[in-house]
């Protein structure tokens, strides 16, 4: 389709703009910093800078700037009660309600130890000595809050306490707090936008996760459906082994939360933006509802009820049988196919991993979803990144990982059209990977 002329994209744009704001009935006020737009969106629409315009200022909109980024709220999220700013509230009562009474519980044990001298403070009564700390901004603006209602005579000391002790207990970050935390402890290798570009990613392989495409490696759902909060929660707490991310279990629990939950502002914004930018390429304009559909449509896939993958059975000992059964579908290219790229003896040097580059040479016979050369596992290192236990290895090979060739056994087919794996040959190739460890540990 041709691109239409100036004057309807300057309309496009503009509609892109007020288009959301009607369905969200929000007026942003200008912001000190905003999100870049990728290089891949600008090179979309780089000859149509009205329409690079209206797509900054329409996901401004939607997500907010990085110092203070939130979801602008759609009618239809408002018409079910449904605000996914606040995990941590009810849905219909001012949040999404995707953390119930036992994660609450949870997270006021952590604060109870992460605000040991808040509290003790609060107890004796000397609120001076109350301090919270810059990277928390919304809890430092509400403590100030109750502060000057105390100053102005409005509540006694007695009752500064208790709603002292109330809000640091029951502490959840906001978007805002979460983005102070993630500039510090986040933004120098996953980059402001999330793109796996910050200032350190250049000196890292593997590189840092781009969480704009919306692309996870390591959950316990099938593909494609995005990671769970569980999953985001556990890759914070225990890094990811083999690469340089690291564990944050040093945080609170509250904190890890809310990282997880700019995370996935993150990944949302950059899906939304890239759906917009190849529909443009192949449209040539932006319907002016098309930020809000898309934010909803992406949102959805986060907060659908997906199962993680659940073995049909518990796993079975090891033993020299499995094992050898294991390696026979480990090397069948009719079952498991794993030494056509893992190689026979799991070093990763199979066929299909190499090609002959134009310029002759040997290289990497497959990208990623990040448009990187991509290696299969060495497997006798015994370096799992998506987790070492039997389960995680049962997940990988059952349901693959997303953004790579690893591919999903679990519902590859065989010649004749039945499955090519059973549950009890994946637990046979989990046995016969343990055993290709050098130094393995023993098994969980």
């Amino acid at each position: 389709m041709a691109r239409p002329c100036t004057a309807r994209r300057q309309l496009c744009a503009g509609l892109l703009v007020s288009g959301l704001a009607a369905s969200c009935g929000f007026e942003p006020e200008p912001p000190e910093r905003a999100y870049a737009l990728a290089p891949a969106t600008r090179a979309a629409l780089e000859d149509d800078a009205a329409a690079l315009a209206g797509l900054a200022a329409g996901l401004l909109q939607a997500f907010g700037p990085p110092a203070a980024p939130r979801y602008a709220l759609l009618e239809a999220w408002a018409a079910e009660g449904l605000d996914p700013n606040r995990p941590d509230l009810a849905l219909g009562a001012g949040g999404s309600g995707e953390l119930g009474a036992s994660d609450r519980a949870r997270i006021a044990a952590g604060n109870a130890r992460g605000f040991a001298r808040q509290l003790a403070a609060l107890a004796d009564g000397d609120f001076d000595a109350v301090r919270v700390a810059t990277r928390r901004p919304a809890l430092r603006a509400a403590w100030q809050a109750l502060r000057a209602e105390h100053a102005a005579g409005r509540i006694d000391a007695a009752t500064l306490a208790a709603r002292g002790r109330d809000l640091f207990l029951a502490w959840y970050p906001d978007l805002a707090d979460s983005a102070e935390l993630y500039r510090a402890e986040c933004l120098h290798c996953h980059g402001r936008e999330g793109g796996g570009d910050g200032p350190s990613a250049a000196f890292l392989e593997p590189r840092p996760r781009d969480f704009r495409h919306g692309v996870f490696k390591y959950t316990s759902r099938a593909q494609p459906a995005r990671p769970s909060r569980a999953d985001l929660l556990r890759t914070l707490e225990e890094g990811v082994n083999g690469t340089s991310m690291p564990s944050f279990a040093r945080l609170s629990l509250a904190e890890r939360h809310g990282l997880a939950d700019l995370v996935r502002l993150l990944s949302v914004r950059g899906e939304v933006e890239r759906r917009l930018a190849a529909n443009f390429a192949d449209e040539g304009e932006l319907e002016p509802d098309a930020i809000a559909t898309e934010t909803g449509d992406v949102l959805a896939k986060w907060l659908g009820p997906v199962a993680p993958v659940v073995a049909e059975s518990d796993c079975p000992p090891s033993t020299p049988e499995l094992v050898a059964r294991g390696a026979a579908l480990f090397r069948d290219t009719t079952k498991g196919n794993c030494a056509s790229c893992h190689g026979e003896h799991g070093a990763g040097d199979g066929p299909a991993a190499w090609k002959i580059g134009l310029s002759g040479r040997k290289e990497p016979a497959y990208l990623d979803a990040w448009d990187r050369p991509i290696l299969p596992r060495d497997l006798r290192l015994g370096i799992h990144r998506g987790g070492a236990r039997n389960i995680d290895l049962y997940r990988r090979i059952w349901s693959g990982i997303p953004g790579t060739p690893m591919p999903a056994l679990g519902t590859a087919k065989g010649p004749d059209g039945s499955p090519a794996v059973t549950s009890e040959d994946v637990w046979a190739l989990v046995h016969f990977v343990r055993s290709l460890e050098a130094g393995a540990a023993p098994e969980r």
